[in-house]
């Protein structure tokens, strides 16, 4: 949980108190009763307040081993700006997490050590090309996701050094765009997640949710077993030759002696195995019908997966949890859509939990959590323990390092050349094979990734769930980086009406559940963005919503919020966020232009607002800086098609700036 809030209570009432130069006494973080721990002077920072997940380390020790006499003047730079990063950025900026702020402070580390190798500060960088040729140096030898970070490393000095007024502090806008440009295209050869084929993606689904249903009958079982003390004590003096049958014994008194000889268990650390197998499939079903990321889901707890009933509609099912994406620091509750089919699949890993209070009572390591809130993952690990989970106290289990630890639970999913036909056909330009490491006629090796990457391109083939949806879904902050995630979608498999998939029915699908889910946003940003909106409303619809409000003939379901309801849900008006604004079309959208923001300009189905214009104003300058690269790079066709765009919004900004004049002097 984020200590922002009583942290700026301690400084006092004003939001804009993080925006002050920090003092010597400015508090950076609390103890456990909410007392100031450490200080802006400070030689270490600890930090361990805003820890909501995993973190081997909570303190910062800011003391820089080095012979030079301006250490003490570095380590104070470094501070102001790890401040700037943690507190004084703006929600809008890129979040930030307990794991960016030690990654923040290695690199600003590292800056601070070649300024003092080069006889100079922060405040120096820019006149001293010596280190700044050993920086790029160094930024040449690390991949293209660190450099993109130390980028955004170097505007944060800059910044830092705007906000608290200090005089050249930072480095030459030129550098860092040298940087900046660099990196893009190193960027272009970086190569995705790999999509995991549409048969092995729902053969996955269809083995594990029946493995669920079959292990059911026995999950009571198992927990008989971990409450027999002779499960823990069987070993213990007893004769080499006897102790499978002693366990064979207890297999049978607790109904397991089935289950045992299927999946091998003829000794209690197998059990452990086999239950620690149970759980990663169950965390991999859970990745696979909401799309969270691996730290999303290790933070679910026992009650996460709840029902939200819904008039005349079948009820929805989301798990709710915490997500770090939207908050300066720490985590926030939220949710994801999920579906009823994984039923089973919660249930089990409930069960689970309850398995793991009665086995870590029996170890004599108890947990005082009551079982309500206890992890739904908890570690079933005996050695190599990892560290506390901030929230719950204890180790989490989950997902297991082993990628073929999943074929312990069901049968192998073997890669084809009909999967490899698939994926040259998603993407032809990749060398699948050797790129990602692929071998025809071995099992396909499954990531937590690969089930968010598979799940937003598929959802997006369907037609059946649009980009804004799978951003909220997915708890991106850019729609650029749902689009990233989705790219080439449009050649992938559409698994909802593939007929060789048709066997796999499920009564209530992640589809549709999506797709009521779709319904209801429909409904709320319709409310929020047209009837509730007092401004005027332009585009091809908004133009004729707004003519309509304007001669009181409003149409009921303007004016009528059952009719709205009942319009959206029964698809006869519908509203989608665009970039720059809304489209009412009932269908999909059928422009195709240069440009997939600015297609929606000329459309008949455009609704757009005052929030527009900002958007209008941000794609022009967007669109006219990238005709400039193409002019300078000798593109004179793509250059005139840019500055096409560009005139096309700059005619409808210029069309809304003269209708709100008229509004005004009206």
């Amino acid at each position: 949980m984020t200590r922002t809030t009583a942290i700026s209570k301690i400084f006092g009432a004003s939001k804009f108190d993080f925006n002050l130069h920090p003092q010597n006494d400015t508090v950076v973080s609390l103890d456990t009763l909410g007392q100031p721990l450490s200080y802006f002077e400070s030689q270490i920072w600890e930090l361990g307040c805003y820890a909501h997940n995993y973190t081997g380390n909570t303190e910062i020790d800011f003391t820089l081993s080095h012979h030079s006499s301006n250490t003490n003047i570095l380590i104070n730079q470094i501070k102001i700006t790890l401040f700037f990063i943690i507190f004084s950025r703006k929600r809008r900026d890129n979040n930030i997490t307990l794991a960016t702020v030690f990654n923040s402070f290695f690199m600003l580390r590292k800056i601070a050590y070649l300024c003092l190798d080069f006889q100079c500060d922060f405040t120096k960088i820019k006149k001293n090309g010596l280190l700044l040729k050993a920086l790029k140096v160094h930024l040449s030898n690390v991949s293209w996701e660190t450099k993109k970070k130390y980028v955004s490393i170097l505007n944060s000095i800059n910044k830092a050094g705007m906000l608290y007024q200090i005089n050249d502090f930072g480095f030459d806008e030129k550098f860092i765009q040298d940087i900046k440009n660099s990196h893009v295209s190193e960027m272009k050869e970086h190569k995705q997640t790999l999509l995991i084929p549409s048969r092995i993606y729902a053969k996955f689904i269809d083995s594990g949710l029946n493995f669920f249903d079959e292990i059911q009958p026995f999950m009571d079982g198992l927990h008989l077993l971990m409450l027999n003390d002779d499960f823990y004590t069987y070993k213990d003096g007893t004769n080499f030759s006897e102790k499978p049958k002693k366990f064979q014994a207890m297999l049978k008194q607790s109904g397991l002696t089935e289950l045992g000889q299927k999946y091998n268990l003829i000794f209690s650390q197998r059990v452990l195995f086999f239950i620690q197998a149970i759980q990663n499939l169950g965390a991999f079903l859970i990745l696979s019908f909401s799309g969270m990321r691996k730290s999303e889901a290790l933070n679910l707890n026992y009650q996460s997966f709840q029902e939200v009933p819904r008039k005349n509609l079948p009820s929805a099912w989301i798990l709710k949890g915490t997500t770090s994406k939207f908050t300066q620091v720490g985590a926030v509750a939220t949710y994801w859509v999920s579906s009823s089919i994984i039923h089973n699949v919660i249930n089990t890993l409930r069960k689970l939990g309850e398995i793991h209070k009665t086995w870590s009572t029996k170890r004599g390591v108890p947990s005082n959590l009551e079982i309500q809130k206890y992890p739904l993952l908890p570690s079933f690990a005996i050695k190599h323990e990892k560290s506390l989970h901030p929230i719950f106290g204890m180790p989490l289990g989950g997902f297991m390092e082993d990628r073929l630890s999943i074929y312990r639970t069901i049968e192998p999913i073997i890669f084809t050349e009909d999967d490899l036909h698939e994926l040259s056909t998603f993407n032809p330009m990749i060398d699948w094979l050797g790129e990602y490491k692929l071998e025809i006629g071995k099992p396909w090796k499954f990531t937590t990734h690969q089930f968010r990457r598979s799940l937003t391109v598929y959802c997006a083939r369907s037609g059946l769930v649009n980009i804004p949806t799978l951003k909220r879904q997915l708890k991106h902050i850019t729609y650029d980086m749902t689009l990233y995630y989705s790219k080439n979608y449009m050649n992938a498999h559409n698994i909802i009406q593939d007929a060789n998939l048709g066997e796999v029915e499920y009564e209530s699908s992640l589809i549709k559940e999506y797709r009521n889910q779709t319904l209801y946003e429909q409904l709320s940003d319709f409310t929020k963005d047209v009837i509730q909106k007092d401004s005027l409303l332009f585009g091809g619809e908004g133009t004729r919503l707004q003519v309509l409000k304007d001669q009181k003939k409003a149409p009921l379901f303007l004016t009528d919020k059952k009719q709205t309801e009942k319009y959206i849900f029964e698809g006869k008006v519908a509203y989608r966020k665009t970039v720059l604004g809304g489209c009412s079309r009932v269908s999909g959208c059928n422009k195709l232009g240069f440009s997939y923001i600015t297609a929606c300009i000329p459309c008949s189905y455009s609704i757009f607002n005052e929030d527009s214009i900002d958007a209008l104003e941000l794609a022009k300058d967007s669109y006219a800086r990238i005709a400039q690269l193409k002019l300078d790079n000798g593109q004179t066709l793509l250059y005139e098609q840019y500055m096409q765009e560009v005139k096309a919004v700059d005619q409808l900004l210029e069309k809304i700036r003269h209708k709100y004049i008229e509004v005004k002097n009206v």
